[in-house]
Parts: structure tokens; sequence; C-alpha cells
């Protein structure tokens, strides 16, 4: 058995992202490789975006220039014994002129993975679609890296969920605006801290449109400690890191480990309560989906239009005919699924308030 010899040196390209220009930003990658010559081998994270930026009307012509770039980008990891992490636009092929915002970790020897930014932005949905199944950190030789893109960092779940699954460190490549750089720095530190792990975080610099982008890139140690942070203009940094102080972080308590999980019964609650409780949620922006189940409908077939259903928003209420409600506690056991009442309970008029609310979805 082969024993990983963990990463011991990591760090990030800050760019200045040339929106839709890929020959210009991978020239200046190019450039700042050969003037930073990083010890072999190191962990460099990109920008998001950082071939193409957020051109959204270019990026179907593009994309033949794009699907050159992982052969492009092994053969500066092969040449300077590197692995590179950023992220870049992968059309959806039964989807014109949509793109999964994918995040690829090459090394010498290809492409050791991909993550698909799970959150999409307020505007982004213009052009890209959200990654949805499962979300497994990327092994590699040198560690299991946790990968998050941008917006992602807001949502620790996310980062939580690939430190359970065996992510040494995490890592984040991001179009971050200045005007919210506060919260970039504390988030790429809390993510660190609630997660017990290195984490390094990669901003663009400059314009993203009208966008001014933030810069401060960061490597932050287990403990919340910044080892070290960029500024505004484009940079170029590799750290030394000592895994003992991940060791050191997690000797007394493991606080990523814990993962409470609420049990069936709470989730079955009267048809006044989801009405009540999709209110609430789509008051603060939550998109709710409602799903009223057919008595025929089998209930393999019910799982398949329920997670189908929950795919297209944040919370699903599922009302149960009253001929199944023996199936109650099954159905609140999905996962996909948020609340569950008896439809036998619910008036026309509540009914129709709840469908109001809420993206209904026929089964």
């Amino acid at each position: 058995m082969t024993t990983i010899q963990p990463i011991r040196h990591i760090g990030f390209i800050q760019l200045q992202v040339t929106q839709g220009a890929i020959g210009t930003n991978l020239d200046r990658l190019q450039q700042i490789l050969a003037q930073l010559d990083p010890p072999r081998p190191s962990l460099i994270v990109l920008p998001e975006l950082w071939p193409t930026g957020f051109a959204y009307r270019e990026l179907a012509k593009l994309q033949d220039e794009v699907a050159t770039l992982p052969n492009r980008l092994q053969e500066l990891a092969e040449k300077y014994d590197i692995f590179l992490a950023g992220s870049l636009p992968e059309r959806i092929i039964d989807k014109e002129n949509l793109f999964y915002n994918t995040l690829q970790l090459i090394g010498r020897n290809g492409t050791f993975g991909t993550y698909r930014k799970r959150y999409i932005f307020p505007g982004e949905e213009e052009a890209f679609c959200p990654g949805f199944g499962a979300c497994p950190p990327i092994a590699t030789p040198v560690g299991t890296f946790g990968c998050m893109i941008c917006y992602d960092l807001r949502f620790p779940k996310l980062a939580r969920s690939q430190c359970q699954q065996g992510a040494d460190l995490l890592l984040c490549s991001a179009q971050w605006p200045l005007a919210r750089i506060q919260h970039w720095q504390a988030l790429v530190i809390a993510r660190a801290i609630e997660n017990q792990t290195f984490m390094v975080a990669c901003n663009g610099v400059g314009k993203n449109g009208d966008l001014t982008l933030g810069g401060h890139s960061l490597v932050v140690s287990p403990a919340g400690e910044i080892l070290y942070e960029a500024g505004e203009d484009e940079a170029a940094k590799i750290v030394e890191i000592n895994w003992q102080l991940k060791e050191d972080a997690q000797s007394g308590f493991k606080s990523f480990t814990a993962e409470p999980y609420l049990v069936s019964a709470a989730k079955i609650v009267t048809a006044e309560s989801c009405v009540t409780d999709a209110q609430q949620r789509a008051g603060i922006g939550q998109r709710v989906v409602y799903v009223a189940l057919d008595r025929n409908v089998a209930f393999s077939r019910a799982i398949e239009i329920l997670e189908t259903a929950r795919q297209r928003g944040d919370y699903l209420v599922l009302g149960v005919p009253s001929s199944l409600t023996d199936l109650l506690k099954s159905y609140a056991a999905l996962d996909c699924v948020d609340r569950v009442f008896d439809l036998g309970e619910i008036s026309s008029s509540a009914e129709q308030r709840l469908r109001e609310i809420c993206l209904s979805v026929t089964s």
C-alpha cells in the first residue's frame, strides 16, 4: 500500500482576468508561473472562470478554445510539477447556451477530478446552472481536496460535508467583489476554523464587467491564523504549511464531524403548519416547491418525482393522500423532503394558498 505524502506547498495566483480573452489570460498565467517558479510539488489555486470571466454572451463561441485548456494546463503542471485548480465554463449538453461553472484539478498526469459550483449567485443563472448530485472531495497523489467556487463559500455545510468525506484541506476559486471583501476574509477564516483544516482561497482583481473585484487571496491555518494575505493587485504566493498544525487543532475535539439528524416524525406536521411554514420560507426568498402526490403513484416513482422537484427549489412541502398515510414516515425520511402533511386535512382555500406561494409540481 502506497502512503500519500501530503502536499506541503499551497498558494494562489491572483489574476486580473480579461473577459472573453482566453489567450491573453493563459499567457498571463504562464508569465506569472515562470516568475514564481513554484516549489515542487505545489497546489496553486486560480480565480473563478480564470480563462473567460463572466463573458455570458461569448461563452458558447469560446467553447472550442475552452476545450483545449485542460491539455494546456497539464503541460504547465508537468513542466513545474504542480497541481492547478481553477474554474471554467462547461457546456451542458442538453441545454442550449447554458453551462456549469466547473473547477478542474489538474496535475502532470491529467485531470484528477472536477467540482461544479453548487450555489449560483443571483444573476448568474443567465448562463450557469448549479451542480447537483454527490459532492466528494477530489483525491490526488498528494492529498484529498475539498472544493468551493465563490458564492459556495457562504454555505458551511458544503465545506463540512467534504471534510467529513476525507478532505485534507479546502480550496476556493472566486471572483469576489471589493464591496464585500470583509465578508470574504471572515468566511474564508470561518471555513478553516469550523473544519479545523488549512484553506487556500484565490480571488480575482480588477474589473468583472462593472464590478470591481477585491483580491485579498488567503492561506489560512486550521486555527484561523492568516498565513498569507494578498492585496488588491495581481499577486502570486506559495506558502509552506506544517501538517502538525492540523493535528494539533483536532487533538482535543473534531467539531466538523458532528451532523445532527432530523428524525422523520419531526417533518410530519399539520396542513395549516405547512402553509404557514411555506409563507415564512418564501418570505425570506426561498424557492418553495409543493408536491401533492397522486394516490396511484408507486413509491419508487414518487421518489424520482420528489428528487427532481427538490432540485427546482430550496424547500419541499409534500402532501400525501389519506389512503397513503401509512407511508408518511417513509416519505418524511427522504432527505429531499422538508415537510409532509396529510392531504385529507387541508381545506381547498389553504391548498390554494399553498399553490400560490409555492412552485407546484404535478405527480
